[in-house]
């Protein structure tokens, strides 16, 4: 049988204050029944995680409950 996957939406803000943002690659890790995954790397265009932006990211998954972990390399 054939399961079809959740689509969830993950928001990141940035803050607005000097220093704000990060060029590094920043990736999620969701914890949950299963256990937990991969890390997924959060990207859907060039300039992501600017000051005072917020990001949106679409990720299907098979879990009904999720912990979402946010987390980044420190790249660049």
């Amino acid at each position: 049988m054939l399961v079809a996957g959740i689509p969830y939406e993950i928001t990141v803000w940035t803050g607005d204050v000097r220093g704000a943002g990060t060029d590094s690659n920043v990736f999620i890790q969701m914890y949950g029944e299963g256990g937990k995954t991969e890390e997924y790397m959060l990207r859907n265009r060039t300039d992501n995680f600017e000051q005072g932006q917020s990001d949106k990211f679409k990720v299907v998954h098979y879990w009904h409950r999720l912990t979402v972990i946010v987390a980044y390399n420190k790249s660049n």
